[in-house]
């Protein structure tokens, strides 16, 4: 609550926090210069913080001492800065913007009707307990549905691999037959594309 009263303007605040989701997540994305005190950003400043709230509650899920002593807030804008300059950079020195926008058009395309499956697993550190989570949308990024789950003492690698099953299973049991699993593990996911080409040639 401390972080959006610091940018949401004071008298739009309880709308804010009252805002239906889709409605909120659509907003804050989009125009929020109505809501933010100072929108210039905002999208990129919205998705640190969402960030960084995130990592805040799972250190205090799972007990996790925070490397950081900085707030949300100047992590937030740390981020921000940061992904600014990057963008700034690719702009300068990248691709072209055409040649950006038809690879955009060509990967929306490829995307077409495929159920993304976003996954996660964490750990605590002391405690060496697990656990997964994660999101299934649409192709347009629409809200589908949430799943977590408990795993016990394990790896962050077998958590993952956890979090990569049981969204797939969701899935399936949502009858999606084309998914696109993401996930932020090189490793796990190495293992998944390994298995893989080891049952296609086995």
């Amino acid at each position: 609550m401390t972080v959006w009263i610091a940018v949401v303007k004071s008298e739009r605040l309880h709308e804010f926090i009252e805002m239906n989701f889709h409605a909120w997540m659509a907003m804050n994305l989009g125009d929020a210069k109505d809501f933010i005190r100072q929108p210039a950003n905002w999208d990129i400043i919205f998705g640190a913080l969402i960030w960084h709230i995130w990592l805040y509650r799972n250190s205090i899920a799972f007990n996790v001492e925070v490397d950081d002593n900085r707030s949300v807030i100047e992590r937030g804008k740390h981020l921000t800065e940061n992904t600014c300059r990057a963008l700034m950079a690719r702009t300068l020195h990248g691709p072209s913007s055409s040649s950006c926008r038809i690879a955009n058009e060509r990967r929306a395309r490829s995307n077409l009707n495929w159920t993304r499956v976003n996954s996660d697993g964490a750990r605590n550190r002391e405690t060496g307990v697990t656990a997964c989570g994660g999101v299934i949308r649409s192709a347009e990024g629409e809200w589908k549905m949430g799943f977590a789950k408990f795993i016990g003492i394990s790896s962050i690698f077998d958590a993952e691999l956890w979090g990569a099953y049981i969204g797939l299973l969701r899935a399936w049991e949502l009858q999606e037959t084309r998914v696109v699993l993401e996930m932020n593990s090189l490793e796990a996911s190495a293992a998944i594309k390994a298995a893989y080409r080891d049952g296609l040639n086995g």
